[in-house]
């Protein structure tokens, strides 16, 4: 149902990223972006990618920079940004999700909640190695890819 939700079928993979959605504050997205174009582009025929970004903007003119970034850099990445500060929208995304997206590119980010969440849902975890992600690895078997 809550991939339904999500409009993404048996043929979509749905990515997500949960967490504030600041590019100066949390992380850059554009990584994100480039990593999941270069997938979109490889995928057989009638296979897409969905990004579920949850979580919430500082203000509008960062969410056009969202939305602007997005459709520039990941054109055949459907994006979807849900209000991560309301429960149903949070639970439709950690319910629908293939894969989690980790991209904190900071030291203030010492240890981030988010992936712990996607491991405690079951999803595979796509992070970064910055702070103390890097030390989930030994300790719950957590992989970082990039």
């Amino acid at each position: 149902q809550a991939r339904l939700a999500l409009g993404a079928d048996e043929r979509t993979i749905v990515v997500l990223y949960a967490g504030r959605l600041s590019f100066h504050a949390k992380a850059h997205p554009l990584a994100m972006y480039q990593a999941l174009e270069a997938s979109a582009l490889r995928l057989p025929p009638g296979e897409s990618v969905l990004l579920v970004e949850c979580g919430w903007h500082a203000n509008e003119a960062i969410a056009n920079s969202y939305a602007a970034a997005a459709a520039m850099v990941c054109p055949h990445v459907r994006v979807l940004t849900l209000d991560g500060r309301q429960a149903e929208a949070r639970q439709r995304a950690w319910a629908g999700a293939d894969v989690f997206c980790s991209l904190s590119d900071n030291l203030q980010e010492t240890f981030g909640l988010a992936p712990v969440e996607a491991m405690a849902a079951g999803l595979p975890v796509v992070s970064t190695d910055v702070g103390d992600v890097a030390d989930m690895e030994d300790q719950v078997g957590f992989e970082h890819l990039f």
